[in-house]
């Protein structure tokens, strides 16, 4: 007796059509609440107005962000500007102690380079 396996269904295929079947059921179903019934047009105002306060609250944050990283960039701004003002403020003296500081401990600085290069 030959075996026509190509006659028989496999149960993956079995599977896969009772699922497609169940997934139209439900869609219909959901449909058919939200559109055929009086409790479905009430729903479908709740959901509406849900979603138009969710974007209400949304854009609200948002433009609450922007404010607030509005005034930290002018935070910083007007901080990095003191700080430049106060490096303008040295005087050429403190420029050349600060340079005589750095050439006589350069010897220090170059091993020490070497020393985290070469690790």
């Amino acid at each position: 007796m030959r075996d026509h396996h190509f006659c028989r269904q496999s149960n993956d295929t079995g599977k896969n059509v009772s699922i497609g079947i169940f997934s139209a059921l439900a869609s219909a179903a959901a449909v058919y609440y939200f559109f055929g019934t009086k409790k479905g047009a009430e729903k479908r105002e709740q959901i509406k107005d849900f979603v138009k306060d969710t974007k209400d609250k949304v854009i609200k944050t948002g433009n609450i962000l922007q404010d607030a990283a509005s005034e930290a960039y002018d935070d910083l701004k007007d901080l990095l500007k003191d700080k430049y003002q106060d490096l303008k403020a040295l005087n050429e003296e403190k420029h050349t102690e600060l340079a005589g500081k750095i050439r006589s401990r350069w010897d220090l600085i170059k091993k020490d380079i070497e020393e985290a290069t070469n690790n």
